[in-house]
């Protein structure tokens, strides 16, 4: 299985996908079926002090205000909380996620037709996030 690595987290990810650097994240997606993108991205205080679910909340206070549900979840090493929504013909998720002093910052998004078609590849690279640094 191929695996991105950077100084602070890596993460693995199917055979047939790709990783690239967007903006200050990394996308990973399928060419070969153009169905989503999981866009993720990492900060890691210099501070001794976890990162907390009401900071999570804080983080995601945006997306609560625009009146969107969250669960609590728990991804491999990672603790947070994930949203599911649609905007237009668009179906997201969003993944608030901590271990330690780092944030973990995690999107989906797909056409409403293909949601679903990932999840499993999705869930995988999911599962794999962890820090390195």
């Amino acid at each position: 299985m191929p695996v991105f690595a950077n100084p602070t987290w890596e993460a693995t990810y199917p055979e047939g996908w790709t990783s690239e650097p967007a903006d200050d994240s990394i996308a990973f997606y399928d060419p070969e079926v153009d169905a989503g993108t999981l866009q993720v991205s990492c900060i890691c205080s210099d501070e001794a002090e976890p990162v907390t679910e009401e900071d999570l909340l804080s983080i995601a206070e945006e997306t609560i205000a625009a009146g969107h549900r969250y669960s609590k979840v728990q991804v491999g090493e990672l603790a947070g909380i994930m949203f599911r929504f649609y905007e237009g013909d668009e179906a997201w998720k969003e993944w608030y996620l901590a271990t330690g002093n780092c944030f973990f910052f995690v999107t989906y998004d797909c056409h409403r037709e293909q949601e679903g078609a990932e999840d499993e590849e999705v869930a995988q690279i999911l599962e794999s996030l962890r820090v390195v640094g």
